[in-house]
C-alpha cells in the first residue's frame, strides 16, 4: 500500500510540473504573439521570466503573465526588458497587487504621461510612495490616475506631483476615480 501511494504522489507530481511547463510555455507564445516575437528573441523573454521567477517573490509562470499584461498594453519586448516587467513585479510586491493590475498600471501610468519604459520606476515610485503616505491602496490611486492622468499631464504636472495629490485627496476621504474626477 505504502508503494501504491508513494507512486500516485510522484505521478501526481509530475503531473503538476508538465502543466505548468505548458502553462508556462504556452503564456510565452502568447507574449510573441502579441509582440511578434519568435526565435532568440523570444527565448530571451522566456529567460527573463525565468530569471524574474528565480529572483522574486512570484513564480517564472507570473512574470510571464505579467509579460503579456505588459505587451497587451502595447508595450515591446526591449521595453519589457528594460525595466516595465521589473518594475511590474516591483509594484505587485510593494502594492500587494496581482501582478496583471501592476502590469496594468504601470501600462497606464506611462501612457497617461507620455513616459519611456526607462521611466517605469517613476510609476513605481509614485504609486508606491503615494500609497505610502497615505491610507490608499495603490489600486486607488491607479483609478484615480486613470480619470486624471491625461489632463494632468496637458496641465503640465508630473506623475509624481499627480499621484502626491492624489494621494492628499484621500486623506480628506476623497478616493479613486472621485479623487481623479476631483482633481
Amino acid at each position: 500500500m505504502g508503494i501504491a501511494f508513494g507512486a500516485t504522489a510522484v505521478v501526481g507530481g509530475l503531473t503538476k510540473t508538465i502543466t505548468l511547463a505548458k502553462d508556462f510555455d504556452l503564456t510565452i507564445r502568447q507574449v510573441g504573439t502579441q509582440t511578434d516575437t519568435a526565435g532568440s528573441k523570444l527565448a530571451r523573454m522566456s529567460d527573463l521570466a525565468k530569471k524574474m521567477g528565480a529572483d522574486t517573490i512570484f513564480s517564472a509562470q507570473d512574470a510571464a503573465g505579467a509579460m503579456l499584461n505588459l505587451a497587451k498594453g502595447g508595450l515591446t519586448p526591449a521595453q519589457i526588458r528594460a525595466g516595465a516587467l521589473e518594475q511590474s513585479l516591483t509594484l505587485a510586491a510593494a502594492g500587494g497587487l496581482d501582478l496583471a493590475s501592476s502590469a496594468q498600471a504601470i501600462v497606464r501610468g506611462m501612457g497617461a504621461f507620455g513616459l519611456e519604459a526607462k521611466d517605469a520606476a517613476r510609476v513605481t515610485t509614485a504609486l508606491a510612495g503615494g500609497a505610502n503616505a497615505s491610507s490608499a491602496e495603490v489600486s486607488d490611486l491607479t483609478q484615480a490616475l486613470s480619470q486624471v492622468g491625461p489632463g494632468a499631464k496637458t496641465a503640465g504636472l508630473s506623475i509624481e506631483s499627480t499621484v502626491a495629490a492624489l494621494a492628499a485627496f484621500d486623506v480628506a476621504g476623497v478616493r479613486g476615480s472621485d479623487a481623479g474626477t476631483a482633481l
